[in-house]
């Protein structure tokens, strides 16, 4: 469901489960920094994505299945705090947890195979494994159960895996998740030098009217940033000139043959060509596709290497 303001608070107050795979470098979204500025910043919440809307909409549905498969009734959206080990600072938003039973569900809607075994067992991706078990950690869990809406081609599946406790994992989880809230959120010391992404500085509340006295090194930071923007203004310059060079060398021709067999093409694409009967929809809406036409310069292989 979608992350309510109450939530949002706690995030900022205590370290959550999807905090766990960054902290310990693992996750494919998020880096320590991220984590970090997550913590200490005063900021809005994030744009919903319709990745998130859907993994939101199936949640639901994903429970009732995996109560189905076990013969279980649930109580959903729990919030814990950890009492054990790591001073309170570890936390879990719950999507449910079984009745009568040390076990929790946490559901997932995924278009990636990578990382994920058969329905069955507990081979799910690594930055997840350390979200479950940073669960169990908290509420003192003995397994998680992880039922899956995968979506991919045209074959949708629903999987139910299952994750153990693994008290060598949680050791050093708590351990590593202890030593990051002392040694950067406690102390104000990023992880790291780089700066908040540009997404979180635009979520960033500011205080209406306000002002703040800026050093010198607020000039180079600007002349950094002038010195960048030029680069960037010539960098596009270039890119637009070698476009051009490359259209004029197919003159008034769709395809350019080159001496390695490959093809320089510049023909024309529709967004729509993409979609499932793509031919019938034209021809049933016309008018949704007149305006998305447009020609792309693209460097193809030869039709005989993809025999």
């Amino acid at each position: 469901m979608p992350i309510t303001e109450h939530q949002l608070q706690n995030r900022r107050k205590y370290l959550g489960s999807s905090d766990a795979a960054p902290i310990l470098g693992r996750s494919p979204w998020k880096t320590r920094t991220e984590v970090y500025y997550d913590k200490v910043l005063d900021t809005t919440p994030n744009e919903t994505t319709e990745a998130m809307e859907t993994g939101n909409r199936l949640e639901n549905p994903l429970i009732d299945f995996c109560c189905e498969r076990l013969g279980k009734t649930c109580v959903r959206n729990q919030f814990r705090v950890s009492h054990s080990g790591d001073g309170g600072i570890m936390a879990a938003n719950l999507d449910a947890l079984i009745n009568d039973r040390p076990e929790a569900i946490e559901a997932k809607y995924t278009g990636n195979a990578e990382g994920w075994g058969e329905s069955g067992t507990d081979e799910i991706p690594v930055h997840y494994v350390l979200q479950v078990q940073h669960q169990m950690a908290v509420a003192q869990l003995e397994r998680v159960w992880v039922p899956v809406f995968y979506a991919a081609s045209f074959r949708p599946e629903w999987r139910l895996y299952c994750v153990p406790r693994n008290q060598d994992i949680i050791d050093v989880l708590t351990s590593e998740e202890v030593r990051f809230w002392r040694e950067h959120v406690e102390l104000r010391i990023p992880p790291g030098a780089d700066p908040p992404p540009m997404e979180m500085l635009r979520r960033l509340i500011r205080e209406p009217q306000s002002t703040i006295d800026l050093d010198e090194s607020a000039l180079a930071v600007w002349a950094e940033r002038e010195v960048a923007a030029e680069a960037k203004r010539q960098a596009e310059s270039a890119y637009e000139q070698a476009t051009a060079k490359c259209l004029v060398l197919l003159g008034d021709n769709e395809v350019g043959s080159l001496p390695d067999g490959r093809l320089l093409t510049y023909s024309e694409e529709n967004a729509g060509d993409k979609l499932i009967d793509s031919k019938q929809a034209k021809m049933a809406h016309p008018e949704l596709f007149q305006s998305s036409v447009r020609r792309v310069l693209r460097l193809r292989k030869s039709p005989k290497a993809k025999k």
